[in-house]
């Protein structure tokens, strides 16, 4: 079972996604974002990610960590809900 910290980033990215998606309708026209790593991470940063893990990740630092974790996830063929996945990570490394 996830820990708290865990479970409240998924919570995030899973709104982050969701806002993410509006993005991409409205503003990209519907274009898949090639930079959603970066966009994830601004509005993650700017909301309450910083105060979920008790420190404070620059925007460099959580799209690194989330473009590793979808990497890994892809590379694994894995299943697991991604936005579960990649909270651990973000957890493990960050926080």
């Amino acid at each position: 079972m996830a820990d708290e910290r865990t479970s409240r980033v998924a919570e995030l990215l899973s709104k982050t996604e969701s806002a993410h998606g509006t993005y991409e309708s409205e503003e990209l026209g519907g274009e898949r974002d090639e930079q959603w790593a970066r966009w994830y991470a601004e509005h993650l940063v700017q909301g309450k990610l910083p105060d979920v893990l008790g420190s404070a990740p620059s925007a460099e630092q959580v799209a690194a960590v989330l473009t590793e974790a979808t990497d890994d996830l892809e590379s694994e063929g894995s299943d697991a809900d991604w936005s579960e996945f990649a909270a651990a990570r973000v957890v493990e490394r960050l926080g």
